[in-house]
């Protein structure tokens, strides 16, 4: 029975329950405890400690688990055992800087995608390498909204490597500060955090939706609340600025974000554009539409890569076990292809026929 160290980076409301995840401390990344319940969600009788106190972010803790349950859009995912769970220490120290710092991402793309979802038939075909990431925002800020479907829905607004974001909180102990907020938008120390006091997150990928989408959230909202002087120069250090403008685009990625502004709409965030703004006006639409067509028509996409020296042979019991037992140890779809030669669809099939992950 594997037994991990984690160290607790989101703590999430997931449907009636919970959603905790974080970073094993053997270093085998991020990992996400699901329950045999009908979304993996977590109550109190299956994550309170031997102290009677509910997980907290930064908390060391340590768990049993029965096996991995990847599914294809949450490939982190673990069976958890039915056993208690224990306390090893508690908040931040100076020891875990290398270990956030190895996982702080600092590109425009959350899990290779510029929006605030992704359509859960994408991983029908292209499995999820990731749904949790750590990351360092620029000109973060809070926006509170009463909507029919939310009474006091919060989200955080940022900036990543140049590409902006809005993404809905769901971390419960900030949504229960920002309820003493009215709608609008609020600076990052709104909610008592110290200013210029460096603010991390963790980005989870949901459970597809009602409308075919997994939403990117905000689950953990982490304030690097220590002593500067115990933790220079440990402290994970974010880059000051960002200048994404000489990097080249994606032709295809150029058209969507195009597309978009030319129908009226933020690329980012989905929403309607101000009905004042100059992307409004008709010969503004048609350069934009006509530039869409012109990267659309550009030259041919490059031949596919050759398939891997073993696509399409027999497979062996002997070879079936080897990879059962490499994903049993916490190694990726993409490493375990790698490895056989094959492609990470006959992979995840074996897994699936293996009932190693659901079909």
């Amino acid at each position: 029975m594997p037994v991990f160290d984690i160290l607790c980076l989101a703590n999430s409301n997931k449907m009636r329950g919970s959603c905790i995840a974080g970073l094993r401390l053997d270093g085998g990344g991020w990992i996400r405890p699901v329950a045999r319940t009908p979304h993996g969600e977590l109550y109190p009788a299956h994550y309170i400690l031997q102290d009677g106190s509910c997980p907290q972010l930064f908390d060391r803790i340590r768990i049993s688990f029965i096996e991995r349950r990847a599914v294809a859009h949450q490939p982190e995912n673990w069976l958890i055992a039915d056993q208690p769970w224990q306390l090893v220490s508690r908040g931040l120290s100076a020891e875990y800087a290398p270990l956030l710092q190895s996982h702080l991402i600092n590109r425009p793309a959350l899990f290779g995608d510029f929006s605030h979802k992704i359509s859960s038939s994408r991983f029908e075909t292209e499995p999820a390498l990731s749904s949790l990431c750590l990351i360092g925002p620029r000109n973060l800020r809070w926006r509170i909204e009463h909507l029919p479907y939310n009474a006091h829905k919060a989200s955080a607004q940022f900036q990543l490597a140049g590409t902006s974001y809005r993404l809905s909180v769901t971390d419960p102990a900030w949504l229960d500060a920002f309820r003493a907020l009215s709608p609008g938008e609020y600076p990052v120390t709104a909610c008592g955090i110290a200013a210029g006091l460096e603010v991390l997150l963790t980005v989870s990928l949901g459970d597809p939706w009602e409308d075919g989408y997994c939403y990117k959230l905000v689950a953990g909202i982490l304030p690097l609340e220590l002593d500067p002087i115990a933790m220079t120069p440990a402290l994970p250090k974010l880059p000051e600025r960002v200048e994404p403008i000489d990097q080249p685009m994606d032709p295809r990625e150029a058209a969507r974000i195009i597309q978009a502004l030319a129908g009226g709409t933020d690329p980012y965030t989905c929403e309607p554009l101000p009905g004042d703004s100059p992307l409004s006006n008709p010969d503004t639409v048609r350069a934009l539409r006509a530039a869409a067509a012109a990267l659309q028509s550009g030259p041919p996409r490059k031949k596919p890569h050759a398939l891997p020296a073993q696509a399409g042979k027999a497979w062996d019991t002997a070879e079936e076990d080897t990879l059962v037992r490499e994903f049993e140890n916490g190694e990726t779809m993409a490493a375990i292809a790698r490895a056989h030669g094959r492609t990470p669809g006959a992979i995840k099939s074996r897994l699936i026929r293996s009932g190693k992950i659901a079909g």
